[in-house]
C-alpha cells in the first residue's frame, strides 16, 4: 500500500511538471513572504504585457507550496508531529508537560501541553497557547488541500506512462483547467498519543500512511460531498471527529493569460474531537467548541523570471530578467476556527477559558489565546486551575507564553517558566533562508529575496545563519 502511494505521489510530480510546461517555457524562483500589509484592497489582475524572446506570455507560476493549503495554526501545529517525529533519527527533544488525567474506567483521557523542537520559521503562525506550543485536549483531524478540494472535481490519476504513451495532453488540460484533480488531500489525526496521516477516497474510503491498527471510517456524508470521521482504538474506544471547522482559498495573479481559471474555493479544514464512546458504550466524554471571529492570512508569491533562448550553434543566452514584474496573492481566511469551551463527563467538567490578545499582534495571526482550564468536579466545586501567561508577544508581534502555573484553591501545585532565544540582528519577516528560518544576520547587496539569483545560481540572501535561525525557539525551561 506505501508503495502504491509513493508510486501515485511519483506521477502526481510528473503531472505537475507537465502542467508548468503547458504554461511556458521560462525558469523561475519563487519566494514565499508574509503579505504584511493590513489592507483589504488587493491589485487587480492586469492584462499578459511581459513577453519572452519567443512572444510568449510570462504566467505567474505556481510551485507546489502554492498550491498547498494549510489547516488553522493548532491544527498545522499537530501536523509536525506526524512530519517530524519527535526521536533521536529526527533530533527533536520530547518536551510534554502533562496538566491533568480524567479518571475514567474505559476512557483514557488527559491534557497536556507540548512544543516541537523543530524551530520557529518566519511565517509559523502561534497556537493558543503561543508560538511553537500545542495545546493536547481532545484532538482533530485536519487536511492539507493539494491543489483543489477532493471533493470539488473528479479525481483522476494517471501514471506517467499512460500519459506518455497515449500523447494525452487533454488530461493535462483538464488537471491545468481545474477540470479534474491527481493531487490527493492529505488528512493529518492527533488525539490521545495516537497520530498519523490518510487519504480519504471521494467514495469514502480510507488509506491509511502508513497502516496501522486503528480502524478510520467516514462518516456523515453531506450534500457537498464531504465526510466526518470516527477513529475505533484497539481498546475499542470511539472517538467521534464532527466539529466542522471552515475556510475558504482565494488566489489573486497580478497577470491573468487566456488559459486562467480560477482556483478559489470554500471547504472543511478541520474535524475537531466532538465526542468518546467507551468500549461497551457504558460512558462517554462530550466536547464542546467556540468560534472565533473571523481572520485571514495572505501571501505574496512574486518571482524572478529569465528567459532562455538556444541558437543554433548550441550557446545559450539569457535576458529579459524582470524582478518582481509578475506575483500573486494567496489568502486563506479561516471564518469560525473552533477553540475548546469545554470538556464534560459523568464525574468531571472541564471549562476552558480563552481571551482576546491586549497587545498589537503580527498581521495574519488569530487574536486568540487560551488563559485558564478550571477543572470541577460533580458537585459544581473548582479543584484545579491551570493559567496560561502568554498575554505577551515576542519583537516579530507572535504570540508568546511566559509560564504555566496549577493551582488547588490557593495552593501552588506546580509552574514552569519559559526562555527563548532572541532575534538575531535586524529581525524581518523577508529575511529567511532556504528552509523558512531567519536569517537576519545575513548582509548581502542583493535587491531581490529569490532562491536563485540573476545567473541561475543559489541566492545569497537565502543562506543558513544559526544564530538567526533559532530567534524564538525554546531556550530553557524552569
Amino acid at each position: 500500500m506505501l508503495k502504491s502511494y509513493l508510486r501515485n505521489k511519483s506521477n502526481e510530480l510528473f503531472i505537475i511538471i507537465m502542467k508548468n510546461i503547458l504554461f511556458a517555457i521560462l525558469v523561475s524562483a519563487s519566494i514565499l513572504s508574509v503579505y504584511a500589509q493590513n489592507q483589504d484592497s488587493i491589485p487587480t489582475p492586469n492584462s499578459p504585457s511581459l513577453n519572452s524572446l519567443d512572444n510568449s506570455p510570462y504566467i505567474v507560476p505556481r510551485t507546489i507550496s502554492d498550491e498547498t493549503v494549510l489547516p488553522s495554526p493548532e491544527a498545522a501545529q499537530m501536523n509536525r508531529y506526524v512530519d517530524y517525529p519527535v526521536s533521536r533519527n529526527t533530533g527533536t527533544a520530547d518536551v510534554h508537560i502533562p496538566l491533568y488525567n480524567l479518571s475514567l474506567k474505559d476512557i483514557p483521557f488527559s491534557i497536556s501541553m507540548s512544543y516541537h523542537t523543530s524551530g520557529c520559521k518566519v511565517d509559523d503562525i502561534p497556537g493558543v497557547l503561543g508560538l511553537g506550543w500545542t495545546l493536547n485536549a481532545g484532538g482533530c483531524i485536519s487536511r492539507v488541500i493539494h491543489g483543489q478540494p477532493d471533493e470539488s472535481l473528479p479525481y483522476q490519476l494517471k501514471t506517467r506512462q499512460q500519459i506518455e504513451s497515449s500523447a494525452d495532453l487533454d488530461y493535462l488540460k483538464d488537471i491545468v483547467h481545474l477540470q479534474k484533480e491527481a493531487s490527493p488531500d492529505r488528512y493529518y489525526y492527533n488525539f490521545e498519543g495516537y497520530s498519523g496521516s490518510f487519504i480519504c477516497n471521494p467514495n469514502g474510503t480510507i488509506t491509511q500512511l502508513p497502516p496501522t491498527n486503528l480502524k478510520i471510517q467516514s462518516i456523515n456524508k453531506t450534500s457537498n460531498g464531504i465526510y466526518d470521521f470516527l477513529i475505533t482504538t484497539p481498546s475499542g474506544c470511539a472517538y467521534y471527529f464532527t466539529e466542522r471547522e471552515q475556510m475558504s482559498y482565494e488566489y489573486f495573479p497580478t497577470i491573468l493569460d487566456n488559459l486562467y481559471r480560477s482556483p478559489n474555493y470554500s471547504t472543511v479544514s478541520c474535524w475537531h474531537l466532538s465526542k468518546i464512546v467507551s468500549p461497551y458504550r457504558t460512558d462517554s466524554i462530550s466536547l464542546t467548541y467556540t468560534a472565533i471571529p473571523s481572520w485571514r492570512r495572505e501571501e505574496s508569491a512574486n518571482s524572478l523570471s529569465s528567459s532562455f533562448v538556444t541558437t543554433t550553434n548550441g550557446a545559450t543566452g539569457t535576458n529579459s530578467q524582470q524582478s518582481n514584474a509578475i506575483s500573486a496573492i494567496h489568502r486563506t481566511t479561516f471564518s469560525n476556527q473552533r477553540v475548546l469551551s469545554q470538556i464534560k463527563s459523568r464525574t468531571t467538567t472541564i471549562n476552558f477559558t480563552s481571551s482576546t490578545i491586549s497587545g498589537t499582534r503580527k498581521y495574519g495571526t488569530p487574536n486568540i489565546r487560551m488563559a485558564k482550564i478550571d477543572i470541577k468536579n460533580t458537585l459544581g466545586n473548582t479543584v484545579r486551575s491551570i493559567t496560561f501567561d502568554n498575554d505577551k508577544l515576542f519583537g516579530d508581534k507572535r504570540l508568546r507564553l511566559e509560564s504555566v502555573s496549577v493551582t488547588s484553591g490557593t495552593k501552588l501545585l506546580d509552574k514552569r517558566t519559559f526562555t527563548y532565544y532572541n532575534e538575531y540582528g535586524s529581525y524581518s519577516d523577508d529575511k529567511k533562508d532556504f528552509f523558512g528560518y531567519s536569517n537576519s544576520g545575513i548582509t548581502t547587496t542583493l535587491k531581490h529575496n529569490s532562491i536563485l539569483d540573476y545567473s541561475g545560481k543559489l541566492s545569497g540572501n537565502r543562506s543558513y545563519h544559526f544564530a538567526s535561525a533559532r530567534a524564538f525557539a525554546l531556550e530553557s525551561i524552569q
